[in-house]
This record gives structure tokens, sequence and C-alpha cells, in this order.
């Protein structure tokens, strides 16, 4: 194993709290691989076994579903250094539930699910981090499920917004994710999100500063979000 790998490994979210030469004597006792994979391609197929925890050193990823009808709903777009499909590692069922193309050409970085298991039992901040990828992958993949029923990106950040009011119907609310994770999550661009932000506050439906929405016409969006 490399020491280019060791260097760009302890960058990423995972690895960050383990030393060097940790990392590197844990996974040399394991058979790892590099795969690289050029632009435009299906790389795999929904169904497919996940047998090792993928992570992407270079390029990007797009997890896709395509339903009956042939329409293509975007999951997921992964960035270097993020883990794929962390979740599925250790599901009873560990088949791949989306198909994955390169948007650019990749090279991803295979760790055995025994290599990943070592680590865990071995070092408390790789156990945390890990368990944390799978969590905070399976909120944003509910995040997104809700965003099916909703049309318009009005009605999605409407939908968001009183979402996280909650029965309390609390005004003032703060967002959990960037503009950037938020216009994953709805499937739009940044522009026209934060674009949509704008209009309904001009509209005098919300406040927005930074991070912190209040909420001035609850009945307003309410209805929005009902066509």
């Amino acid at each position: 194993m490399n020491e280019q790998t060791v260097s760009k490994l302890i960058k990423t979210e995972l690895f960050r709290g383990i030393e060097p030469r940790e990392l590197k004597l844990t996974l040399e006792k394991f058979k790892t691989s590099h795969i690289v994979y050029s632009a435009d391609r299906l790389i795999m197929l929904r169904g497919d076994k996940v047998d090792s925890l993928m992570i992407l050193l270079e390029g990007r990823l797009q997890a896709q579903i395509q339903g009956l009808s042939g329409k293509v709903l975007r999951v997921e777009v992964l960035k270097p250094l993020e883990p794929v499909a962390s979740g599925i590692l250790f599901a009873g069922d560990n088949r791949l539930p989306v198909n994955l193309y390169t948007e650019t050409d990749v090279e991803l970085f295979l760790i055995p699910k025994e290599a990943v298991l070592s680590l865990c039992s071995l070092n408390r901040n790789f156990l945390e981090s890990f368990l944390t990828d799978m969590g905070d992958k399976i909120t944003v993949l509910a995040e997104k499920i809700k965003m099916f029923q909703f049309n318009t990106i009005r009605q999605k950040i409407a939908g968001y917004i009183l979402g996280l009011s909650g029965p309390r119907k609390i005004r003032v609310v703060k967002l959990v994710y960037s503009k950037e994770i938020l216009a994953e999550i709805m499937g739009v661009t940044r522009p026209s999100l934060s674009r949509e932000f704008s209009n309904l506050a001009a509209e005098g439906l919300i406040s927005v500063q930074g991070k912190t929405v209040e909420i001035l016409n609850r009945e307003l969006l309410e209805e929005l979000i009902h066509g």
C-alpha cells in the first residue's frame, strides 16, 4: 500500500482520527485494491453485491434509480474522498439499491469488510465516523424521499420548512443542511434554490438570515404545498 493512498485516506472524515502509520499497517494485512474507470460509464448495477468499503479517491460518481417508465432519478452525486454505499456494506441484504455512473474519470479504493471490522475494533474514532456516515446517508435519503411528493421547487422549500417547524408549529427554524446539500436533496441546482428562497422572502412568506428562517405566513406556505 503506497504512501500517496494513505495521505489521501487520512484527509477523509472516516479516517481523520487514525495515525497514518496505524492505518497503513492495518490495511496491509488485507487485500485492498485500486480501480480506475473512465468517464461516462456504468460501473455498478442495482442488485450488485457490496463486499468492500469503497472510497472515491478521485473524480465524481452519480447514483441513479431508473423507474419502470424509464424516468431516471439522480439520488446522489459523490465527490472525491467520500465513501460509496457505506450503509450497504453490513446490511443483511448487501445489494446496491442504485446504479453507479462515472461523471468523470474516477479512482476507487476498495477496503474489504474484514479490514473495516478490524479498524472499528482498533480505533474508536473510525467506528464513530463510520456510524455517523451511515446515519447521515440514511437521513439525507429520507429527506429526498419526502421531496418526491412535491412537483415544484417552491413546494419543496415550503414542505421542508414546515417539516422543520414540526407539530408545535415553531415560527423560527434552523436549516439543517447547507444550500448546496439542500439543493442536492431537492434535485435542483444551487442557484435555482437560492432564487426561490429569495422569491418566497420577497413575497412575505418567509424571512431568511443565513441558515435561520422565520415563517411569516404559515397559511400561504401550507396552501402552496397543497397546490
